[in-house]
């Protein structure tokens, strides 16, 4: 499911009228949200210290993928836990 939500931002990038680019705007606007979000998680999830990270489907997928190349941060699977 995590590439299919990704997919869907690729497939509407090319959505345009008139020269306006509602597509790319709106793609970005989500990639904008979800470095917002990683940079929180970024200042809180410093040495020594555990967070929980609690998103929708849509988000944890990119997250997902910024932790995969963090070189100071783990991500861990709460799945594991429960």
């Amino acid at each position: 499911m995590d590439d299919f939500n990704k997919y869907l931002y690729v497939v509407t990038n090319d959505a345009h009228h008139n020269d306006k680019f509602i597509g790319a705007n709106a793609s970005a606007s989500w990639w904008h949200r979800n470095f917002i979000m990683y940079a929180k998680v970024q200042v809180h999830a410093t040495p020594g210290e555990r967070v929980l990270v609690i998103g929708g489907q849509g988000h944890t997928a990119i997250l997902k993928d910024f932790l995969a190349v963090d070189r100071d941060r783990i991500n861990v699977d709460i799945n594991e836990y429960l």
